[in-house]
């Protein structure tokens, strides 16, 4: 009887797994097409390409201006 339950226990398993598998991508699908793709749309419309420095540069690298660094500095990190 018990061999028969942990069986049973196993499939209901399974079939738990697949049904949440299948739920989740049914979910996260909505929510693309909700969310994310108008917002996408959107944006593209509206020319912002939401770039720091534009599409016309090359590399979106900014420069950072370099300063001295000394042990000190690194043993008092936090």
């Amino acid at each position: 009887m018990a061999e028969k339950l942990k069986q049973a226990l196993r499939l209901w398993k399974a079939f738990g797994q697949a049904i949440g598998d299948f739920v989740a991508r049914v979910v996260l699908t909505i929510f693309y097409f909700t969310i994310f793709l108008p917002f996408g749309v959107a944006a593209r419309l509206s020319g912002n390409s939401f770039r720091a420095g534009g599409a016309s540069n090359a590399s979106f690298w900014q420069q950072r201006a370099s300063r001295d660094n000394k042990i000190s500095d690194a043993q008092k990190q936090f």
